[in-house]
């Protein structure tokens, strides 16, 4: 076996390895809680794709060059 690990030793590894991945999962799946259902009729694409606007707003502490020479 790998690494000169016994059967049982490697058993015991993929066996937790595999059984932490799940559970991992099956935390995240239940902290977010997605939304499974199916839909009565089927959504369109252009529907969920609408424009959005976004508003640009320098970081916090940046100033403009007039400002700064003000102080």
């Amino acid at each position: 076996m790998p690494g000169r690990w016994s059967v049982g030793q490697y058993v015991a590894l993929c066996f937790f390895s595999i059984s932490s991945m799940m559970l991992g999962a099956s935390m995240t799946h239940n902290y977010y809680k997605p939304d499974l259902t199916i839909p009565a009729e089927p959504v369109k694409p252009n529907s969920v794709l609408k424009k959005r606007t976004v508003a640009i707003v320098p970081p916090r502490g940046a100033r403009d060059d007039d400002e700064s020479s003000n102080h």
